[in-house]
């Protein structure tokens, strides 16, 4: 007892000393004509408000660590990070306590430094005490990592005093947050004072701030700049209370490391955290009594969401602690509360149940000196359910070199997480994994979006997608079609399956673009792609651009498309183009358009760039009725219309018609059994195609073309020499796509278009001019008045 009693005297001594001499610059009456020596004192510091805000999760805040490096260190030398409480205990700070908050939403850290020595002048009243050692202030996380090294505290002969140190470390700025530089060490200024106040045992210094100004250098980092005359703190902010700034020296610093704003106040909302803590020296190196360590948060051996049903066990640990329990709340709101039974490091939730679903733990330790607590921890579970597909993948069209994606919603308990992509060439016989996908969230935000390797294989097949989840549980989607266009290797789009559409009910088209380049920003503006929908005659490619489009996309910003993507994407592009009931019209031509937009500095946009020129004509789907019969008296040699006409052996027959646009729905009729052959379109070729429903008996027959609005463009006789068969109305073919087997047609002089001797049962075409190329065999059958869809052929 009596060496407790006078270590406690000493330390009192010290105390009063240097309290004395700081207020009043008067040393007491038994340190006169005495040097005073001071040993073994004790520095609490921290920046300000802005390094104590909490994580209640653990996870990110600007922590301090022992040392000059970013990672976390509770202790190097005579520095410590510790956590005070209200009460004057301490918890030492550890990686896993380190940002969880102390008191409230504080996590109240300081860097410790111990065995400070120096000395008071018995004659003038000032002093000196020095520590050794550093601790590194980690902003942002850790982005900008600066140090305080070596700290001095000096009293004057007035009782004014600062405190310096050596300040490094690394600074960061917004442009590359992540890329740090080194700033050049130097001593600064941390705090200047006046006056103090004396607790037991200890002396709290408040640092100057309020009614300081700052005006930073012209050149952050470059004395010899000279500072500049206006102030960085805004005259309309000096009118409030509290307005200041710290040390100049320490502000400069702080020019340089990028954090500038955070040591003088600005007008902004954190403005209230930026005056600096209250320094504390306390004599004797004497840690104090400590509260637990948290040396592990909790942790559970399942990942959650965990499924109902399974063992659950969560652990936690700490050091100097007396006893451990475990506490729950329901709520944000509601208060803690312990856990019956619950008292070991680790607790257990067998068979966990639907209860525990959004509740959160957390582990407390404690001991004499007080309780620590751990970061909490949000339970979930989930009941089980069946994976299913929720929404089936659409077609893909992709043009040869580019990525096509590929979108798919599934959902399940667990969740869906692989997404496998499988591909076949053989109607579904085989199949095989389609290696080179990328799996990103949908924007759709439900399902996924496959991004697909680069398109080959042109041609027609099939994908599908494996779907499973993290207990290897899968399903298939069905299988959907992939079609791969030749890249004609310039500027090239084309039209998914959906681009027939009908003008009184509108809809939605898919474009597809591929061998786009857009020219980089020219110094006097920036280029765009436009991407829209025109009548013929208001643009074709060689024609100037306009805004005088039909539509344009909703996933393009004012049916523009930027370089960025462009460029990120190889040049391609996918989009979607939505038209109005009533936009189109049925007797004019349509079709989407690229083309360039160049935008100057000043917002006037030009169209004269004609490198990214390309047009895509749309189909209009036909009628629904068949036109109003034209009558036989009707059909004359004026109005016969240039139009010829042929039959093939199996039942296919084709007209000619000349002066007509490409993609026209036409109607077509055999005059001398009067059958309708149904609706069908005008290849670019200008010739269109239908299966004959009915047999033919030789003789001489007629073929009648007319348009929609039932006029007639043209009629044709032919002759048939032996009986035809109809064409099997059981075959359907695909929606858009040519048939899969192409047989010569039989010309006029019964020549197949390849040469040789036409087959048994082929027809004369009559009523002049040439018989047309070669015709898709084994297109399937519509009955009478049936709508037939289009057969494309490249022109001869």
């Amino acid at each position: 007892m009596p060496l407790l009693r006078g270590r406690l005297r000493a330390t009192i001594l010290a105390v009063a000393a240097i309290a004395a001499i700081v207020t009043t610059g008067v040393m007491p009456a038994q340190a006169i004509n005495e040097r005073q020596p001071l040993t073994d004192l004790r520095l609490d510091i921290a920046p300000n408000q802005e390094y104590q805000q909490a994580d209640s999760l653990g996870h990110v805040c600007n922590y301090f660590s022992a040392g000059e490096e970013s990672a976390f260190r509770e202790e190097l030398g005579n520095v410590s990070i510790v956590k005070l409480a209200a009460d004057g205990s301490a918890q030492r700070a550890s990686k896993a306590n380190i940002c969880l908050p102390m008191e409230g939403k504080s996590i109240n850290q300081r860097a410790r430094f111990l065995h400070g020595d120096g000395a008071l002048d018995p004659v003038t009243g000032a002093g000196e005490v020095r520590w050794s050692g550093a601790f590194t202030a980690n902003a942002y996380g850790g982005l900008v990592p600066w140090t305080v090294k070596d700290p001095v505290l000096s009293v004057g002969a007035d009782g004014s005093g600062e405190l310096r140190a050596v300040a490094g470390g690394f600074g960061a700025n917004m442009e590359n947050p992540e890329g740090g530089f080194p700033l050049r060490s130097r001593e600064v200024v941390l705090a200047t004072f006046a006056s103090v106040s004396i607790g037991t045992g200890a002396i709290e210094i408040a640092p100057d701030f309020a009614g300081r100004d700052y005006f930073p250098l012209n050149e952050p980092g470059v004395a010899e700049s000279g500072r500049s005359a206006t102030s960085a703190i805004p005259a309309e902010n000096k009118g409030k209370p509290g307005w200041g700034s710290w040390p100049e020296s320490f502000v400069d610093f702080h020019y340089e490391s990028g954090l500038a704003s955070y040591w003088h106040t600005s007008g902004g909302s954190a403005d209230p955290n930026k005056a600096p803590m209250p320094l504390r020296v306390v004599a004797g190196g004497d840690a104090g009594t400590e509260r637990p360590i948290i040396t592990a948060n909790p942790a559970s051996n399942l990942e959650f969401p965990v499924l109902e049903g399974n063992n659950v066990m969560i652990s936690a640990s700490a050091t100097g602690a007396r006893g451990v329990f475990w506490e729950r709340k329901d709520s944000k709101t509601e208060p803690w509360r312990a856990i019956q039974g619950a008292n070991e490091e680790k607790l257990a939730l067998p068979s966990i149940g639907s209860e525990w679903n959004g509740v959160s733990v957390r582990f407390v330790a404690e001991n004499a000196a007080g309780q620590s607590y751990s970061a909490e921890l949000r339970l979930q579970t989930e009941t089980p359910r069946e994976l299913r597909i929720d929404q089936q993948p659409g077609a893909v069209l992709a043009i040869e070199g580019m990525r096509p994606v590929l979108d798919v919603t599934a959902s399940g308990t667990p969740g869906p997480t692989v997404f496998v992509v499988e591909r076949s060439f053989d109607q579904g016989e085989t199949w095989a994994t389609l290696d080179g996908v990328t799996q990103s969230r949908s924007t759709s935000g439900s399902g996924q979006r496959l991004l697909l390797p680069p398109a080959d294989a042109v041609g027609n097949s099939q994908v599908r997608v494996l779907v499973s989840n993290r207990l290897g549980q899968s399903v298939r989607t069905e299988a959907t079609a992939y079609r791969v266009v030749a890249a004609t290797g310039k500027p090239q789009i084309v039209l998914g399956s959906d681009s027939v559409l009908d003008p009184a009910v509108g809809g939605t088209v898919t474009v597809v673009g591929a061998n786009i380049s857009v020219p980089p920003s020219d110094g006097s503006g920036s280029y765009s792609l436009d991407v829209a929908l025109f009548e013929d005659a208001d643009w074709q490619p060689g024609m100037e651009g306009s805004r005088n489009w039909i539509a344009t996309s909703p996933d393009s910003e004012w049916g523009q498309l930027y370089p960025a993507e462009l460029n990120a994407s190889g040049g391609a592009f996918t989009v979607s183009i939505t038209v109005a009931a009533g936009d189109l019209d049925a007797e004019r031509s349509h079709g989407v358009a690229t083309f360039l937009r160049h935008t100057n500095l000043w917002w006037q946009e030009s169209f004269t760039d004609r490198s990214a020129d390309s047009y895509t004509r749309l189909a209009i789907a036909a009628p629904d009725a068949a036109p109003v019969e034209i009558p036989e008296s009707q059909l004359t040699e004026e109005n016969r219309g240039g139009l010829t006409a042929e039959v093939t052996a199996d039942g296919m027959i084709t007209a000619t018609v000349l002066g007509q646009r490409a993609d026209s729905n036409v109607y077509l009729s055999v005059r001398s059994e009067s059958t309708g052959l149904g609706w069908t379109r005008l290849d670019e070729g200008l010739t269109a195609s239908a299966p004959l429903p009915i047999a033919l008996e030789p003789g001489i027959h007629r073929v009648i073309v007319q348009d929609v609005s039932g006029a007639l463009l043209g009629w044709a006789s032919f002759e048939v020499t032996e009986t035809v068969k109809p064409v099997d109305p059981t075959i359907t073919p695909r929606p858009n796509e040519p048939s899969s087997t192409d047989q010569p047609a039989i010309g006029a002089n019964g020549e197949n278009a390849t040469g040789g001797v036409h087959a048994a049962g082929g027809l004369a075409a009559t009523g002049g001019g040439t018989a047309s190329a070669a015709l898709a065999a084994g297109s399937s059958a519509a009955l009478l008045g049936a709508i037939l869809l289009l057969r494309r052929r490249k022109q001869a």
